[in-house]
């Protein structure tokens, strides 16, 4: 297995293959992504863990006839992303626990595997104890969504009202609800089709119940909202809720 990214995410993985008994080639900053390909001969999985802001980087300097086998665990994740990188199906997990460094890893949904290495990824989590489900094809666009929505809300939401879900959604709704609206419309936007809001509303208010000690706003918070309304202006996409917290 290669690892691109041996922070706290790529090393749950890496414990998680060698407990297995895959061989483990990791990919750190400094190392170019095809030379460890290459040096791991025939991986079975490149699984990149990298932060959405190195993502195209990384995916680019795959080897074409390795592109079969990627696998994605990053946020903000939608289609196109893969897809400009050539990647016509990837395997991936939409994450739904969280690894902090020192801490062990907090759960706060079933994560979602997908692809066709799905059944190796399936293996991992179980040896971990991680709780997850395999996802139908189907199912992708709305889970990938659904994840999107939870994390860009409370990031986002959190820059204005810091602290947890569960106070942001019982002080501040109205807000919150304003900037939901606005990423679902930037989410559509990329997808590229209609998404259904109301049932995406209704997993990211089953995700804050799950966890509603969960902090908002992270460190990448401002990096997040940057990118967001760079790829706005790209669409011609308003956004005023988002744009306000960016404002002065």
């Amino acid at each position: 297995m290669v690892i691109v990214g041996m922070g706290e995410l790529g090393s749950v993985f890496a414990r998680g293959f060698l407990e297995l008994g895959h061989p483990v080639y990791p990919v750190t900053r400094k190392q170019q992504v095809s030379e460890v390909v290459e040096a791991a001969e025939q991986p079975e999985l490149i699984l990149v863990c990298v932060g959405e802001a190195e993502l195209g980087r990384v995916l680019a300097d795959i080897p074409a006839s390795f592109k079969d086998r990627v696998g994605l665990v990053q946020n903000e994740l939608l289609p196109r992303d893969w897809l400009r990188a050539r990647i016509e199906q990837p395997s991936g997990v939409v994450v739904w626990f969280e690894k902090k460094p020192g801490r062990s890893v907090h759960i706060v949904l079933p994560s979602l595997v997908y692809g066709p290495k799905r059944a190796l990824l399936l293996r991992v989590l179980d040896r971990l104890s991680i709780p997850a489900r395999e996802l139908a094809d189907d199912e992708l666009p709305f889970e990938l969504v659904s994840k999107n929505l939870y994390i860009l809300v409370h990031n986002l939401a959190g820059i204005r009202h810091p602290g947890t879900v569960a106070h942001l959604w019982a002080e501040h709704e109205a807000f919150a609800r304003a900037v939901a609206e606005d990423v679902l419309t930037h989410q559509q936007a990329l997808l590229g089709i209609p998404v259904d809001r109301v049932r995406l509303m209704q997993r990211l208010h089953e995700a804050v119940a799950a966890d509603p000690n969960h902090g908002c706003a992270g460190r990448t918070a401002p990096e997040r909202l940057r990118r967001v309304l760079t790829q706005a202006d790209e669409l011609g996409l308003e956004l005023a809720t988002l744009r306000s917290i960016a404002a002065p």
